[in-house]
């Protein structure tokens, strides 16, 4: 593994596969000369270290986690994200004909799934004893070629550490970014 210095500020394509973005770092389960981090996402850790991260983009990777793991990744992603850093999500709309096409998809997000991602949302507030690391619904729209595209900004500060969070809900209803 690169020095720590080397890592600061990166973009990371998680789940890239032979299609990583330009200018970013690609991390995917099998070794491809586009790959510069060959690691399982549903393995916790993954090899980077803390807050590092300006932008991670997961692109049509989410919908072929296992369910149960869903979670770990965002939380896994806010550990190695940077306080200014945003998370950038794209894949199936839930229902979609995209949904079904793929043999390895599991079930897809609508706009609510993101919901237990942001204290601003009732979902966060009612999910339970196990609360999910905070993130800020930036954008959360469905496309008209059936996908979603999300935009997510850590709720953390510059030390790493959560910020004061709400103690309820400001919205009730759909994401209305």
């Amino acid at each position: 593994m690169k020095k720590l210095s080397k890592w600061m500020g990166i973009c990371l394509d998680v789940g890239c596969g032979q299609a990583k973005q330009k200018g970013f770092v690609g991390m995917d389960i099998e070794k491809h000369p586009s790959i510069d981090i060959v690691h399982d996402m549903q393995k916790f850790p993954w090899p980077l270290p803390n807050s590092v991260c300006q932008k991670i983009l997961m692109s049509h990777v989410i919908e072929h986690v296992e369910p149960k793991y869903r979670f770990n990744v965002f939380d896994e992603c806010w550990r190695i994200i940077r306080c200014d850093g945003q998370l950038l999500v794209s894949c199936p709309y839930a229902g979609s004909y995209l949904e079904s096409a793929h043999f390895a998809h599991y079930p897809c997000p609508n706009e609510g799934a993101f919901q237990f991602l942001d204290p601003d949302y009732y979902l966060w507030h009612c999910s339970g004893w196990n609360k999910l690391k905070p993130w800020k619904i930036i954008r959360c729209l469905p496309t008209i070629g059936g996908c979603l595209e999300v935009v997510l900004e850590p709720r953390k500060l510059e030390n790493g550490r959560m910020p004061k969070l709400p103690d309820k809900p400001i919205y009730n209803g759909i994401v209305q970014k």
